[in-house]
């Protein structure tokens, strides 16, 4: 069995990889890319129909996780909307391209990677509470709304933004500038 320090070793680079990539397509211009997008937009619709099951699997038990999924939902596709009209695009003979603004995508990923780190250190409180006999605490922490809600956040920003940039992809090459 790998030791924690081990497994913080090897899962630390990983993560830090992770966070690189994410924020580094909130800075800068980005090609406007079809595909990219397209596999993009079927990845965060997975996840929100994910999403949505595990709201409503915590709903019927009892849990406010459906309230938080649907609230993060509504909220991220607001900001999402919002993060489109920010977004500047431009066709030039490179081809096109769009610029996010950096203070949202950024925002959001911070909020997202509190949320983590501090569910990282109230499941591992938890996880030492159940090993000494208490099997609720591990229930109860998977159930939080809102965790939940951050999380409905991030994927209704993405899921909005996702499809603004889709259809700015389908406009014609004079139109690309509003999507």
């Amino acid at each position: 069995m790998a030791t924690p320090a081990m497994t913080y070793a090897v899962l630390a680079p990983v993560v830090l990889l992770v966070l690189y990539r994410r924020l580094r397509r909130h800075i800068g211009r980005q090609p406007l890319q079809p595909w990219r997008i397209g596999l993009r937009l079927a990845g965060v619709c997975i996840a929100a129909l994910a999403l949505l099951l595990i709201g409503v699997a915590g709903a019927l038990g009892g849990s406010m996780a459906g309230v938080g999924v649907l609230a993060g939902l509504a909220g991220g596709a607001m900001l999402g909307s919002y993060g489109l009209r920010l977004t500047a695009f431009e066709t030039n003979a490179g081809g096109r391209f769009y610029t996010p603004n950096p203070w949202l995508g950024i925002g959001l990923s911070a909020l997202m990677l509190g949320r983590l780190a501090y569910r990282f250190v109230a499941v591992r409180g938890a996880s030492q509470v159940a090993l000494m006999g208490d099997s609720t605490a591990l229930g109860i922490l998977h159930r939080s709304p809102l965790t939940l809600a951050i999380a409905g956040l991030l994927v209704g920003y993405f899921l909005r933004y996702s499809v603004g940039l889709w259809r700015a992809t389908r406009a014609p090459v004079a139109q690309a500038t509003a999507p």
